[in-house]
């Protein structure tokens, strides 16, 4: 989420799939980057609330929140498990009528909620509900979750640009119907993969699932999204090869030189999105290392299998001073020119081969 305000986001997954740890870092990414562009006129304001969870949960998420140092920029909305139900039904409106409070008062330019989690609010509205003696029918609109939704908002310059986020967490487990309803009321989803979790995959996203989303943050940069329009042509056929692969290994036949390539793309590919948690990751070697998989020809076809971040490095400790000026200039919301591809691909693809050609002893 790199500066990419108004947006309504969802993380779902089974209990214990990370969803908090990867909401944390996304707010610990935000603070990083405005610490180290030392402006701190511009950081956000959070609002962290928690429903629904034991008071030993909420004391290890403002632990973290102390740890990341987000605790300073956070107002921390917490109704655990033993407050009276009213509390924990209150507790999502509180903290957004907080973040807007924020903005109207001009305490900050982008506000972002964490409504942690409404899966346990549901449960709590469907409690109230059945005390009142309301229809179920009535849960949808009792709930106010799509009024908190819409409440997400980015206002013109003119009107002073001011933003507000939401960033949703919902358990899956027996509530497929939660999920679903909140699905079709935010932006945009993702759901964590519970195995990758105990694979220690962080983030724990299958990135080689054909359906997998890359549009969206952090993908706004131009000239990024071009590069990832290639990496998604590599995910998919990857995934149809990979799976002809197997049904031939079963029959006794070797797999293919050009099936092979395409099969070490989707390694590095893997290897690309797999990072360390709360790590601050330079927004230009990021942009390389797509680069550097749009052209992934440039890794799989040297004598030695070789970490796509270690490339990455490699390349920017030797970028001429005059690409470094061409590719700083570049507007954003631009993609590259010809010439720029060109010359970038030229330079990378002879330091990749010069640092990494020769076949290991």
């Amino acid at each position: 989420m790199h500066n990419n305000f108004n947006l309504v986001f969802l993380f779902t997954a089974f209990r214990g799939s990370g969803k908090t740890r990867l909401t944390l870092d996304i707010l610990a990414q935000q603070v990083l980057k405005h610490k180290h562009d030392n402006n701190a006129a511009a950081m956000p304001r959070f609002v962290y609330v928690a429903v629904g969870k034991a008071p030993t949960r909420v004391s290890q998420i403002l632990q973290l929140l102390k740890q990341l140092d987000i605790l300073p920029y956070t107002t921390v909305v917490a109704a655990d498990d033993r407050q009276p139900l009213i509390m924990q039904y209150l507790a999502p409106f509180a903290g957004c009528r907080i973040a807007e409070s924020w903005l109207q008062d001009g305490v900050t330019k982008n506000a972002i909620v964490v409504y942690d989690d409404l899966s346990a609010h549901t449960m709590v509205v469907e409690q109230l509900i059945h005390m009142v003696k309301l229809p179920k029918a009535a849960r949808l609109s009792f709930s106010g979750h799509a009024n908190l939704m819409e409440r997400s908002t980015q206002f013109s310059k003119k009107r002073g640009g001011t933003s507000l986020t939401s960033l949703v967490l919902a358990d899956t487990p027996g509530k497929e119907d939660v999920a679903s309803g909140l699905i079709s009321i935010v932006d945009d989803h993702v759901l964590l993969d519970s195995n990758l979790t105990m694979r220690r995959v962080y983030p724990a996203i299958d990135c080689l699932a054909p359906g997998t989303s890359v549009r969206g943050p952090p993908f706004q940069r131009a000239a990024l999204w071009k590069c990832m329009q290639h990496i998604r042509a590599t995910i998919i056929e990857g995934h149809t090869i990979q799976e002809n692969v197997t049904l031939a290994k079963g029959f006794g036949f070797d797999t293919e030189p050009e099936d092979q390539e395409v099969l070490d793309s989707r390694v590095l590919v893997q290897e690309f999105f797999v990072q360390r948690p709360f790590h601050q990751l330079d927004e230009d070697a990021v942009l390389l290392g797509a680069f550097l998989l749009a052209h992934h020809h440039v890794l799989t076809r040297l004598p030695q299998k070789v970490s796509v971040w270690d490339a990455v490095d490699h390349v920017q400790s030797t970028l001429p001073d005059d690409l470094k000026a061409r590719l700083a200039a570049q507007p954003r919301n631009e993609g590259w020119s010809d010439d720029l591809i060109e010359d970038l691909y030229g330079f990378v693809l002879s330091a990749v081969r010069t640092k990494f050609g020769k076949a290991a002893n």
